[in-house]
């Protein structure tokens, strides 16, 4: 007959009944279970790190982090760590997102994401991150170079999110008008120049004359080759408003924005003659003579009278090369017929003189700047007091700002 041996189920494992209860609890491990950063020592009958999870109702999803792996065998005294994978409603320098962490704290989560421990953050350090997890925002500290005006360059570390809120950080009052590199709303970036240029403007007016034009009527009514003031005319008024520019406080120029007229310039009004010359008498010829005889006679009485005649400005009557006179000079730009029949050319390097020779080259400098140039007589004029040569526009502005209207100069005959 054959034998039946009785078996023992205990602690859920079949037994034989020539077992010990000491054979069963040497099978028993000790091991250190670590969840979310608790240990506790428990002792399992199980050979593998998913049978202990199991047996401890533990449950592990894909981003939870468990060591050693699942299928590992256990050993005695070993330690298994369960760390569950948390939420974190994240939002980095203005970016949203969503990330999973194993982190406990904010501090620890702050740690993950790599940024400068100066970073700011919504919730303190120490704050615990639950199971359920958090919502949490982070400015990221950033190392930046502002280049302010002419100043050496500063490096700072900012939380600031844009351009404009570093610069308010560090202390620096922007105008509407001043400059900066990149743009105010700009965000910050990790090694960034910045760079502060500082913009002003200055506004002043100044009073300014407008010099009277030059109008030449023709006239039978005088012999050819004559001219008569008819109108004087006179030079107008206005008012100039400028506007000086300055960066980083130096000048970088002036620009004319305004211009008032206050009194307008009145016209000089030159009667030219196209009638027939009178024909000479001799008693006209004696008289000249006379007259030249008595001119040489008063030339030899006195060296002096005479050169102070050649210096005496528009009255002195210019005729030969190397004589020199100092007058006051006006310039003219109107469009017309010059006394030597030319059109006339405001641009052109010529000139108005009462007595010299057509196409006598002069040098005319002004004493206030010694700035010269050469012109070639073909016109006549000036006829106002004290002017003795009427430049074109074109030449005066070599030697003047064509709005001062007259300059006081010295004339060379050259040819």
């Amino acid at each position: 007959m054959r034998k039946v041996v009785p078996l023992i189920v205990a602690g859920g494992a079949l037994l034989a009944s020539g077992g010990t209860l000491g054979a069963i609890e040497a099978s028993a491990t000790n091991v250190d279970l670590i969840v979310d950063g608790a240990p506790r020592t428990v002792r399992t009958y199980q050979g593998t790190v998913g049978g202990l999870l199991r047996a401890h109702e533990i449950e592990v999803a894909g981003r939870d982090v468990v060591s050693p792996s699942m299928g590992a065998k256990l050993t005695a005294d070993q330690d298994v760590t369960v760390s569950f994978a948390r939420p974190v409603k994240l939002t980095l320098d203005g970016n949203s997102s969503e990330k999973w962490t194993t982190a406990l704290t904010v501090g620890d989560f702050v740690d993950e994401l790599g940024v400068r421990p100066e970073s700011k953050v919504s919730e303190p350090h120490e704050t615990k991150i639950g199971r359920e997890g958090l919502a949490l925002e982070v400015n990221s500290a950033k190392r930046i170079t502002v280049v302010s005006g002419d100043d050496p360059a500063q490096e700072s570390v900012t939380t600031a999110s844009t351009v404009g809120e570093a610069l308010e950080e560090q202390g620096i009052k922007l105008s509407d008008q001043d400059k900066v590199t990149p743009e105010r709303d700009a965000s910050i970036e990790e090694g960034m120049t910045v760079e502060v240029e500082y913009h002003k403007e200055k506004r002043t007016k100044k009073d300014v004359s407008i010099p009277n034009e030059t109008v030449r009527k023709k006239t039978d009514s005088l012999p050819e080759g004559t001219e008569e003031v008819e109108v004087e005319g006179k030079d107008g008024t206005a008012v100039e408003e400028w506007v000086e520019k300055f960066v980083n406080g130096k000048s970088v120029g002036k620009e004319r924005v305004k211009r008032t007229v206050v009194e307008e310039p009145e016209d000089r009004v030159v009667l030219v003659g196209t009638g027939e010359k009178k024909p000479a008498t001799s008693g006209d010829d004696s008289d000249d003579e006379s007259s030249k005889d008595t001119e040489s006679a008063d030339s030899g009485s006195s060296n002096d009278a005479g050169s102070k005649s050649q210096d005496s400005g528009a009255d002195s009557g210019l005729s030969g090369t190397g004589q020199v006179e100092t007058c006051e000079a006006s310039n003219y730009w109107q469009g017309q017929i010059t006394a030597t029949g030319e059109q006339f050319d405001p641009d052109a390097m010529t000139a108005a003189h009462k007595t010299l020779p057509f196409n006598t080259k002069v040098k005319v400098t002004n004493q206030a700047n010694g700035k010269s140039v050469v012109v070639r007589i073909n016109d006549r004029g000036p006829y106002v007091g004290g002017r003795c040569i009427d430049l074109s526009r074109g030449s005066f502005s070599k030697i003047a700002s064509p709005n001062a209207g007259v300059a006081q100069v010295k004339v060379e005959v050259l040819k």
